[in-house]
């Protein structure tokens, strides 16, 4: 924990924490109302579709925004605009609107303003500690999001049980406030690319591309990042159809259960921040992806809600040890001047995934049902992660460790 001694990402932490805690509260909220307005799964999916899939296609924008402009600037004006955002979530359900596709529409306008700023988020914390902390910097940013995960749907339980999904919006609407306030009152930084030409969008986005597959862990973590983005993200916003059909649970208890998983993750975050340099990443990834699997599995196999619970716990230990260490191999394993293309790249490969992992996770709940398709979903994990083990790459996420340890 030495790396909360640096002022600015010990603010910053904190800031993201209550932000992002209002974030995930809405984030429970939607698919709540969604499945409440529609009785269906697939409209979840959908709406995890238009949340998500947008980054993809800003995603090479994104990168280059967060490398030749302040990331200070892009994160201002994005969270900015998510706030004006979540304000019309919250006029449009105190107006009594209960049309599904305006709140699918206004989640693929908050996916979108969120794309834009990803890259920038992501790479922000560089500029905030030394680089022999890096790695347990961005563990610990991961542990700040997912501790909202944890709190965020607890909170709107309350809310939605007291109030409804209207005063959930509302509170995200104020938890902006947070980051917003701690960027304004942060100094202005130079854009990371200060000089050269500056090449077309397209262009950069395919010079990228060739700097990540020159890179052999880069490519794994990619690929791996994508894997799990596609049938281990999706399992978060699943778990609302999941525990209204498996477990015939009300409102309150599904984000309980949904923020089991942020839980996990926090309770994980401190043994992980201590064994960031003892452990190999390889060693990490491959580890959490088992224990992934078999929590996934359990999920699937026994239809009691505490046992649920628990596995959905362990599902939010290995979820944060799996993309909190691919986010680290990433970040240490390139150049300052890449770093927003490549982590646009990385986010954009798990962003692909994550809605079409959703969509058709939300598909085949309604055809076949919750908990064959969790127990799918898992198998296939294991048969991925089974595939990069026996080709031997899962060493190649050392590389930069190695580089950076000499």
């Amino acid at each position: 924990m030495s790396v909360f001694r640096h002022h600015e990402f010990r603010v910053w932490w904190f800031s993201s924490l209550l932000s992002n805690t209002g974030t995930m509260a809405q984030t429970v909220a939607v698919p709540i109302v969604l499945d409440s307005l529609t009785g269906k799964a697939t409209w979840v999916g959908f709406g995890t579709l238009a949340s998500t899939l947008p980054t993809v296609f800003v995603g090479p924008l994104a990168g280059s925004l967060a490398d030749r402009h302040s990331r200070r600037s892009v994160l201002l004006c994005t969270q900015a605009a998510a706030t004006v955002l979540s304000v019309m979530l919250a006029v449009a359900w105190g107006s009594g609107v209960r049309s599904p596709w305006m709140y699918v529409a206004l989640m693929g306008m908050a996916g979108t303003i969120s794309g834009l700023g990803l890259p920038a988020w992501q790479s922000i914390v560089t500029e905030m500690v030394p680089r022999e902390e890096l790695a347990n910097a961005v563990t610990l940013n991961s542990a700040s999001f997912n501790a909202a995960r944890a709190f965020g749907p607890s909170i709107g339980a309350v809310i939605l049980a007291l109030s409804g999904p209207g005063w959930v919006f509302a509170f995200n609407t104020v938890s902006y406030s947070a980051v917003l306030t701690t960027l304004w009152r942060r100094p202005a930084s130079k854009p990371p690319v200060t000089t050269g030409t500056r090449p077309r969008v397209l262009r950069e986005f395919r010079s990228t591309l060739r700097y990540v597959r020159a890179g052999r862990g880069l490519m794994t973590a990619m690929v791996l990042g994508g894997v799990l983005g596609l049938v281990g993200n999706p399992l978060a916003m699943m778990v609302v159809p999941f525990a209204r059909r498996v477990y015939h649970a009300s409102g309150a208890r599904t984000s309980l259960l949904a923020a089991a998983i942020g839980t996990g993750a926090v309770l994980v975050a401190p043994i992980l921040t201590a064994r960031t340099n003892r452990v190999r990443p390889s060693v990490r990834v491959r580890n959490a992806i088992v224990f992934y699997c078999a929590a996934m599995l359990l999920l699937a196999a026994v239809p009691v809600i505490v046992v649920g619970g628990i596995a959905l716990l362990a599902v939010g230990a290995a979820h944060i040890a799996a993309n909190a260490t691919l986010n680290s191999v990433i970040q240490l394993d390139v150049d300052d001047a890449w770093r927003g293309k490549v982590m646009s790249v990385y986010l954009m490969t798990v962003n692909a995934g994550t809605p079409i992992g959703a969509m058709g996770m939300g598909i085949l709940v309604d055809r076949v049902g919750a908990r064959p398709t969790v127990a799918g979903a898992a198998c296939a994990m294991l048969v991925v992660g089974a595939a990069v083990a026996v080709r031997g790459r899962f060493a190649s996420l050392d590389a930069g460790r190695e580089r950076h340890l000499v």
